[in-house]
């Protein structure tokens, strides 16, 4: 069971879509593995989960994290 928490904190995160912001490639109730491992190394077309930057305005839940798909990089 901890070696499970330890991949679960560490390597994997299971999020679940609550919105329809994502459609047609995501629908709400959808079940997504994401894999930590691989870090801030984004290509356009990717899609990324990812909490608020501060100076966004807040959400109704904190600890919500947003999915979105890559489109553009500097």
């Amino acid at each position: 069971v901890l070696l499970l928490g330890f991949f679960r904190w560490l390597i994997f995160e299971i999020a679940v879509v609550t919105s329809q912001s994502m459609e047609p490639t995501l629908q709400k109730g959808d079940a997504m593995l994401v894999d930590h491992r691989k870090g801030q190394n984004w290509q356009r077309g990717q899609v990324v989960l990812f909490s608020t930057p501060e100076s966004w305005p807040p959400l109704e839940n904190p600890k919500e994290k947003l999915v979105k798909r890559i489109i553009g990089l500097p």
